[in-house]
């Protein structure tokens, strides 16, 4: 006799019968057992949401990440990246309706700067001649 049919794909839905983007994360073919992963929304505090778990004969589709050139957005951020230089050019928060990145900016650009102290001359520092805590610094004798 042979064993139950092979299952490549399966469906979540609440209780209303909406269905839920779903990642597969492991499926063991040969007992149709997987290893699945969900956002479940709206869940009261205290309290639990029934989902269903069934077969589906295709993929499932995840709505929540479109990828496309120079563009990645889910439901919280959409980033924009310029192709040529690899440069996040905009970085907006969809909740609070905020851009990140500032007009013409690089979000992932890393930069570092020579820092010298005000009014002293390349290589000179000014000698430090008190310390608020009243304790002076200690010299080390020469010779």
């Amino acid at each position: 006799m042979p064993g139950p049919a092979r299952v490549k794909f399966v469906r979540v839905s609440d209780a209303t019968g909406h269905v839920v983007p779903v990642e597969i994360l492991a499926n063991k073919p040969e007992t149709n057992v997987f290893t699945i992963r969900f956002l479940a929304t709206t869940v009261p505090s205290l309290g639990y949401k029934v989902f269903h778990v069934g077969t589906a004969t295709v993929a499932p589709l995840n709505p929540r990440l479109i990828a496309n050139a120079g563009q990645l957005e889910n439901e919280f951020l959409r980033v924009k990246i310029d192709s040529h230089s690899g440069c996040i050019t905009s970085l907006v928060d969809k909740i609070s309706k905020r851009e990140a990145i500032a007009p013409g900016g690089c979000g992932n650009l890393l930069q570092a700067f020579h820092d010298l102290p005000k009014n002293t001359t390349r290589g000179t520092l000014t000698p430090i001649s008190r310390i608020k805590s009243g304790i002076s610094p200690r010299r080390k004798k020469s010779g």
